[in-house]
């Protein structure tokens, strides 16, 4: 590997080169005795008690469609294109005197709808015996698997027949993530709409990651290391790049990209919701800024914050139930997973609000988006779901193929980082939805997607440009991500003259707001053919 990795590179090296640097065997390990340290000093609500206590704007309505013992410690989701959803449920995690239990490990489980009822009845244990596992994500590459961040090690652990087991060994792609930092550990991966995967990372600590030096280097190389600290970063396995998209914060734990490929990310205490522009340098809790000379810190877009910071320090909203103050602000200062919904299952002026998951209030804040400036800035909404489980801790917030909401609970008590104690035997998983008759069908969509995605095993992976605009055309922008995240170099479209059409031919009057979706269709094509190498000058400008 010492050449440049080539835009076919990385799909053909991948499965050669990069098998000389494994991990030991992550599969059928014996089976690990899970205990909780937290003790059970509030009775756990069932989740049907649950469901019929939380509070819902009218004409939404909550499931919990899957819960313990199919689902514990939920720390991060993913969906694969067939539309079932992979969790990563970690284990490892500890109360701050043991910091990280190694006598235990983490897994990743897939769930499945088979009856397309909205609930998962099939589970399937996709891989065991990871160490710190905090995110997984799914897709660019050649063959079937599954990314995993897991510190010190990006991991992709590879299923090439496609069984839904974990093959004997994983890859370690990146090393050198900080393992030392226990609750502000790097996490979130997500691929962006220019094909790059993205995570985020604390401030507790920094990190020194590289690609391996295993495998054909020559002797004595060493790759060249990148720092990371808070912030979000990104990794272009393509090209071998790996960099600071912008740093900041505190503890960055959600994300997501507006229609027009904006990047938002969700933070605690100093600020909620940040614009995570390319390069910029935002306030941080505490510490220096990695450029000494950086004229001025970016503080955060919203004009709010979610407790009552007049007569409040926030380290008083931890301690309990939100004052009435903090209540109507928004809950407390810690927040964790983002949504912008995306979708045309609830009502439309839901469409383009962000969504974030408060921990100490138990809800899902609600905040509308404005451009402003070169920028943006963000008003306070009104909150959109309540928990009235003290169990309920949220993590994430994610979109469902039908327009849904789904949401992972770690399902614990007590201190909010765990600090007294971990229930590991808990762990729930919600869907959000609204009664819609008139959403546009999807159930052809899902078949392209499902099709691509099986593919992967034979190799014989194609599309034509019909099938892509009709994916990138639905208003759901779950059916595009996971187009994006099969489309690589290499891939077959054909005829992709309908998706060039719709690449480079804007609607006149573009700024006109009853035309966002028209030019949202627009940068998808651009997008979807950027990552097939079909894009040129002469496509754009022709």
């Amino acid at each position: 590997m010492l050449r440049k990795l080539t835009t076919r590179g990385w799909v053909m090296v991948l499965w050669f080169e990069l098998m000389l640097t494994v991990l030991p065997s992550i599969q059928r390990i014996q089976a690990q005795e899970i205990y909780d340290s937290q003790k059970e000093t509030i009775p756990k609500m069932a989740p049907q008690e649950v469901v019929r206590t939380v509070k819902l704007p009218d004409g939404f309505s909550i499931t919990a469609i899957a819960s313990e013992p199919d689902v514990q410690q939920p720390i991060a989701m993913a969906w694969d294109p067939s539309g079932r959803l992979w969790i990563a449920e970690n284990y490892t995690y500890a109360e701050s005197a043991l910091r990280v239990d190694k006598a235990l490990s983490d897994r990743i489980v897939i769930l499945e709808d088979v009856d397309k009822d909205g609930v998962f009845e099939k589970r399937k244990v996709f891989a065991e015996g990871l160490k710190g596992l905090t995110s997984i994500e799914i897709g660019k590459t050649s063959k079937r698997g599954v990314w995993a961040l897991a510190p010190p090690h990006l991991l992709f652990i590879p299923d090439a027949d496609g069984d839904d087991l974990a093959d004997s060994k994983p890859i370690s792609i990146l090393n050198g993530f900080n393992a030392e930092i226990r609750h502000n550990f790097a996490n979130g991966l997500r691929f962006g709409p220019d094909g790059w995967l993205y995570g985020r990372h604390g401030i507790l600590g920094t990190s020194e990651v590289a690609m391996p030096t295993k495998g054909q280097r020559p002797p004595g190389y060493e790759s060249p290391k990148t720092k990371l600290t808070c912030g979000i970063w990104r990794f272009d396995a393509v090209n071998e790049r790996l960099e600071m998209v912008c740093e900041g914060t505190t503890n960055p734990w959600g994300m997501d990209w507006d229609d027009h490929g904006n990047l938002f990310f969700i933070n605690t205490v100093i600020g909620h919701l940040w614009h995570a522009i390319p390069n910029a340098h935002l306030q941080r809790m505490y510490g220096e800024d990695s450029d000494p000379y950086a004229y001025e810190l970016i503080p955060q877009i919203a004009d709010h914050v979610h407790w009552d910071s007049n007569a409040e320090d926030w380290r008083e909203t931890r301690k309990g139930p939100p004052s009435s103050g903090t209540d109507s602000a928004g809950g407390g200062h810690a927040h964790s997973g983002l949504m912008i919904y995306q979708a045309d299952q609830w009502p439309e002026e839901y469409r383009g609000n962000v969504f974030a998951l408060n921990l100490h209030g138990r809800r899902i804040n609600r905040d509308f988006l404005k451009p402003s400036g070169s920028s943006f800035v963000a008003s306070h909404g009104p909150d959109m779901a309540f928990w009235q489980d003290p169990w309920f801790r949220g993590l994430d917030i994610t979109q469902a193929p039908d327009g849904s909401a789904v949401v992972i609970d770690w399902s614990d008590i007590g201190e909010c980082h765990d600090d007294d104690g971990v229930h590991r035997t808990s762990g729930r998983v919600y869907r959000i939805s609204y009664d819609n008759k008139n959403q546009i069908p999807y159930d052809h969509l899902m078949k392209i997607l499902d099709r691509l995605y099986r593919a992967r095993i034979t190799g014989q992976t194609i599309i034509t440009g019909q099938e892509a605009v009709s994916l990138i055309s639905h208003p759901n922008s779950w059916f595009t991500q996971q187009l994006m995240k099969q489309l690589m170099p290499g891939l077959q479209v054909k005829d992709p003259a309908p998706l060039i059409d719709l690449a480079t031919k804007a609607p006149k009057d573009f700024r006109n707001p009853a035309n966002r979706f028209e030019v949202t269709k627009q940068l998808r094509a651009i997008w979807a053919l950027k990552a097939c190498k079909l894009i040129d000058n002469n496509n754009l400008f022709g």
